[in-house]
């Protein structure tokens, strides 16, 4: 029997039983995505650096460059280089904190960090 020749009820149910089980593929599918997606930001995370006027200068050509490098990246604009210099800076800093990225120096800040006297021991510092 065609699927015209049915009811309208058994129709409507092979309808949505193909729906649920076309739904329940895409969800399986979205989850081994991310799951790629999360194991490749956990073994490779992207490696940011914090910017400055003067680095960001000397890395692009002109601002327009690095406005349009940053755009396409972030989806950041700005009007000067001071702005996405901070814009950009944020944005890393948040990349950084999920854990997406890791600053390129962070091993340096990491060991500068150690040897500094903590909050509360240089409070007893005479």
């Amino acid at each position: 029997m065609e699927t015209s020749e049915l009811p309208v009820s058994q129709q409507l149910r092979r309808v949505f039983q193909a729906a649920s089980e076309n739904y329940a593929a895409l969800l399986k599918t979205l989850v081994s995505l991310v799951s790629d997606q999360e194991q490749l930001h956990r073994h490779q995370p992207m490696v940011v650096q914090r910017w400055t006027r003067g680095c960001m200068q000397k890395a692009f050509p002109s601002f327009r460059a690095a406005k349009a490098y940053f755009r396409d990246r972030y989806g950041i604009t700005a009007r000067g280089f001071d702005e996405l210099v901070a814009r950009v800076n944020a944005a890393e800093d948040v990349l950084v904190h999920l854990g997406y990225a890791v600053r390129a120096n962070a091993q340096i800040a990491a060991e500068s960090t150690a040897l500094a006297p903590r909050a509360e021991s240089a409070r007893q510092l005479p």
